[in-house]
């Protein structure tokens, strides 16, 4: 059987976004079920979009915009998570916000829990993770130190891993968020989340001696 290191899931997403809020608490429980690494990658989701000539959501139609909030009601209900289909802070650019994550990720740090603490901050908690003062916080709550990963966040490579993360993301057609992929097969949304649990399991199976 493969070490979770040789085939770790990608999880390509925008911490800004609400299905990656909704699946990212399934993913971590598949990912654990498995014995399974979970390679976070936050990236410039405006920048995916325009380079494939997609609209953010908030330039959707209007029966386009009131049916994402019925379906986010929906999976908030099937998780069981709490959520604000109309927060504050959304939509807003949050670039320093995936830095963090991929800040924590590059130190060999759990990035789980400070993903997690910024997407229930945004869609529970109307936090802003543009401001520096909520995302201390949110930091803080995650149980990392805000000062040292701040500053890790603006490092050159730091940035230079979240730019790349994005451009990878374009190569791989990414096109919105949240999207895994495992051993080079793609799922896109949380609520394909079912169907990559599978493909683990069935993987893993197979790979048993017989």
């Amino acid at each position: 059987m493969p070490s979770p290191e040789t085939s770790p899931i990608d999880y390509y997403y925008a911490p800004i976004s609400a299905f990656a809020y909704l699946g990212e608490g399934e993913l971590r429980r598949i990912a654990r079920r498995h014995r399974q690494a979970v390679r976070y990658l936050p990236i410039d989701l405006d920048r995916v979009r325009a380079a494939l000539g997609h609209d953010p959501s908030a330039a959707q139609t209007d029966a386009r915009r009131s049916y994402r909030l019925v379906e986010l009601n929906r999976w908030a209900r099937q998780r069981r998570l709490d959520i604000r289909l109309k927060p504050l802070h959304w939509p807003i650019a949050s670039p320093l916000a995936a830095r963090l994550i991929h800040a924590a990720d590059l130190t060999g740090l759990d990035a789980g829990p400070l993903s997690q603490a910024l997407l229930r901050g945004v869609w529970c908690e109307d936090r802003n993770i543009a401001d520096l003062a909520d995302l201390r916080d949110l930091i803080d709550a995650a149980g990392f130190d805000p000062d040292k990963l701040l500053a890790l966040a603006d490092t050159r490579a730091v940035i230079e891993r979240f730019e790349a993360a994005t451009d990878q993301a374009i190569r791989r057609g990414v096109f919105g968020s949240p999207t895994y992929f495992w051993r080079g097969e793609m799922f896109f949304g949380q609520d394909r989340l079912d169907f990559l649990d599978r493909a683990i399991a069935a993987a893993r199976r197979a790979e048993r001696p017989r």
